[in-house]
C-alpha cells in the first residue's frame, strides 16, 4: 500500500506456519497476526511492529508526515520511527 504522494509505502506480511494451522472458518488467513513495515519511496526502513491480525492492515492511513494503523501503530515518517501502541 503506498502514500497517496507515493512517498511512502508499507508491506504486510505474516509467518508461513501460520498457513499449516487450523482454522475454525474457511478463510481465515486475515485473523493470522502478522508485522507491517513502512518504507521511503527509496526503500529505507521507517519502522515495524506487529499485527495482532493481519485484516488490520487495510485501516492503514497516511499523511505527508505520518502514517497510523488505529490502536496498533504510529509512524513518524520525517524521523523513520514506530511507536507501537498497548
Amino acid at each position: 500500500m503506498a502514500s497517496p504522494d507515493g512517498r511512502f509505502y508499507a508491506v504486510a506480511e505474516y509467518r508461513t506456519y501460520w498457513s499449516f494451522i487450523p482454522r475454525f472458518q474457511l478463510g481465515s488467513a486475515l485473523d493470522s497476526p502478522g508485522f507491517v513495515t513502512v518504507f521511503t519511496s527509496d526503500g529505507i526502513p521507517c519502522g515495524r511492529t506487529s499485527l495482532p491480525m493481519l485484516q488490520d492492515f487495510a485501516h492503514l492511513q497516511s499523511s505527508a508526515d505520518a502514517a497510523e494503523i488505529p490502536f496498533v501503530a504510529q509512524w513518524n515518517l520525517h524521523k523513520r520511527t514506530v511507536h507501537p501502541r498497548e
